[in-house]
């Protein structure tokens, strides 16, 4: 126990104080920066990319080509091109929206999906337009909005003037 008093005698304050910062700054670097360092460098490997394999290796053939398979069913349906029409045309029927004109556009393609483009000039309130185009789209599953134009002639109309493109997928036979 002497020999400890001898030493505290002999450090004096100024050496007590500069042992208490040693062992602060040794407690904190154990407490506080060794769990940060941890964490960082987590979160350094979890941000890095995964080393990438070849496209080549990771790909199934077979299971792509049941892939493509799914999806051109997908477009394979009992409906004919008239079928669809009358059901786009009941839709603007329910609606409210009266169709008089359209512009059809069978896009000329060797694809195993067929492009049939409909443009319809409607006009309507914004409730009756937006039901119409949400009914299409409900009806027809493989119909797509492509374009809407929509214009008033005056600010106060309740009537909205519109151009809308749809684009019905149909697969080939």
């Amino acid at each position: 126990m002497s020999r400890m008093r001898d030493l505290i005698d002999e450090l004096g304050g100024l050496g007590l104080a500069s042992i208490g910062v040693i062992l602060l700054t040794a407690l904190f670097a154990l407490s506080v920066l060794k769990p940060l360092e941890e964490r960082n460098a987590r979160v350094t490997r979890e941000l890095q990319p995964e080393p990438r394999e070849s496209a080549w290796k990771r790909v199934n053939i077979s299971r792509s080509l049941d892939q493509f398979d799914a999806f051109y069913r997908y477009f394979q349906r009992s409906e004919r091109l008239d079928e669809w029409l009358a059901k786009l045309y009941g839709a603007a029927s329910a609606a409210g929206i009266e169709l008089k004109a359209a512009d059809y556009r069978l896009e000329a393609s060797q694809q195993r999906i067929a492009r049939y483009q409909i443009t319809l000039p409607v006009s309507g309130t914004y409730a009756e337009l937006r039901a119409f185009i949400r009914a299409a789209l409900v009806e027809i599953p493989v119909l797509s909005v492509d374009q809407l134009s929509l214009r008033r002639k005056n600010p106060n109309d309740a009537r909205i003037e519109a151009e809308l493109s749809f684009s019905l997928y149909l697969a080939r036979e």
